[in-house]
Formats: C-alpha cells, structure tokens, sequence
C-alpha cells in the first residue's frame, strides 16, 4: 500500500489508470517514463497497485510486453517504437492477473511523433555502394545470419541500474536518412561516436555475445544479447576481444574502434534492437531499472 501511495503523488504528470468495466475504484495505475514519444523511443511501464498481481501482460503496437516483477512486488516493462513506425495514438493494453480473480485491464495512450530525422550525404568506394554479385551473395549470408540472431534472446534481463555509453566520444545524432554517392541507402539504425583508432569499447550493460564477424558493411562487429529481446550491436571495430557465447559484464571491453566495413573513419557504430523494433541507443541511457 506505501509504494501505491507515494505513486500517487505524481499522478498528473506521468500516470493515468483504467480499471476493468464495473469496478468501484481503480485499484491500479501505469506510469511511464513519457507518453508523448518520437519514432525510435523506448519507455519505460511500470504498474502499481494496492495488490500484488501474480502476472502482468500486455500488448503495444501489436506485441508482446515482457515484464519483470520490481523488489516491492510491482512489475515494469518496455515499450519501443520502431524509427519507421507511422506517427499517431497507440493504445499500451494490459492485464493484471491473480489467481481466483477476474483480471484487471489497464489501457493507456501513447502519442508517437515524427523524429524529423535529417537526411546525410556520403561518398565511398563505389564497391561498397554498388555491390558486384560475390558481394551480394556475401550480404544475403550475412543477413540471413542476423536475421536468425535477432529472435535468440535469454529469457531473463541481464540488465541492472543504468546503461552506461560503450565509449567516450562524440555521439552523432540517430536516424539519418542517407544518400550514398547520390543513391538513396537504407537509414542509418544507430548511433556514430567518434573516437581516435583503437579507443576500448565496452558492454553498455551485462550481456551475452551472440555473434561475432567481420560483415560487408558493418566490419568487425559485436552482437550483445542483453537479455528479453533486447541486442546491442558494435560496429566497425579494429579488434574483437570476445567471442561468442561469452558472457560479459557492464564495463567490459569488448572490442576496439575502428574503420572495417562501410566506414568513412575511425568511429564506432552503437545500435540496439528491442524485440526487433530499431530503437535509440541514447534512450536507454535517460532510463534507471533499480
């Protein structure tokens, strides 16, 4: 009941609650982090209540919600808009279950905005661009490898505290749409922080090691499993300094920048998948899991 009590507090500023149809008061309340987010977003959904749920679910944008019971018996979750999803109102719905009851449903609206991402102008090797066709039949390998990487995630959250940056340096903003030798290209799905050649990279968070490579665009690379669907992913490095199926601490070193790959210096390429969805790397680092 205490920690019901003091959420209350902030109610009007981040909280909204729903009950189920004909009950007498609402029992329960979601609170996120922003409800009001851009494309690439990632928030965070906690529940609390005056009871102690058995289980929670829940759905956004059409998919599944982890959640993950807190140390006063609430839950929390994440929610993450993919950089190209379609402005406009989404509904978070949730159930709350305990044994003998009715479950509880929680809705909650969810404003998506447009990034407004700019668009960035490159020139490279025209090889790198223009693929010949041993370079496709490389590409199509190597997709089809992380495309099956991205669905083969732990079960539990490896996560504690706060994300830390994989390296200190200047970080680009997210989500540029590039134009390459005058060819529009895919987006850009990260983050580039610029750093002298070699600068140590480390795991943002603990994690395991679910790949590793030297890729046609993104060189040498590192692929985290941080646990739930969520994968970090560290590109165009110099050196890798672990293997897969590694297990990794936050602040361990993992690798070192580089230029390999489809690379126009030194930087390293940080981007993170949430349940497939492109997410914001920078957006977890605003978010504490205390």
């Amino acid at each position: 009941m205490r920690a019901f009590s003091r959420a209350l507090i902030g109610f009007f500023l981040t909280t909204c609650f729903f009950s189920s149809p004909g009950s007498l008061q609402a029992r329960s309340l979601i609170t996120l982090t922003d409800s009001v987010v851009v494309q690439g977003a990632i928030i965070r959904v906690d529940i609390l209540s005056d009871f102690s749920p058995d289980t929670v679910t829940g759905t956004f944008m059409e998919k599944a919600l982890p959640f993950i019971r807190t140390a006063d018996g609430n839950f929390y979750s994440l929610a993450g808009v993919d950089m190209e999803s379609k402005p406009g109102a989404y509904t978070l719905a949730l159930e709350l279950h305990r044994s003998g009851k009715q479950p509880e449903l929680l809705r909650r609206r969810v404003d998506i905005r447009d990034a407004e991402f700019p668009v960035q102008r490159l020139t490279l090797p025209p090889a790198k661009v223009f693929p010949d066709s041993a370079a496709l039949a490389r590409i199509k390998r190597e997709s089809d490898l992380r495309n099956r990487k991205w669905w083969q995630w732990a079960a539990g959250a490896f996560w504690r505290g706060k994300f830390i940056p994989p390296l200190k340096g200047e970080m680009e903003r997210f989500g540029y749409r590039r134009i390459i030798n005058e060819a529009q290209r895919s987006p850009h799905t990260g983050v580039d922080i610029s750093a002298p050649e070699g600068s140590p990279v480390v795991a943002p968070a603990a994690g395991k090691v679910i790949l590793t490579g030297d890729f046609f665009f993104t060189g040498k690379s590192v692929y985290l499993d941080h646990g739930l669907g969520m994968i970090g992913m560290f590109f165009h490095c110099s050196r890798i300094d672990v293997a897969e199926g590694d297990f990794v601490e936050q602040g361990q070193v993992i690798g070192a920048v580089g230029s390999t790959g489809r690379a126009t210096g030194p930087h390293l390429h940080w981007g993170v998948r949430w349940r497939n969805d492109r997410i914001n790397p920078v957006s977890l680092l605003e978010l504490n899991f205390d």
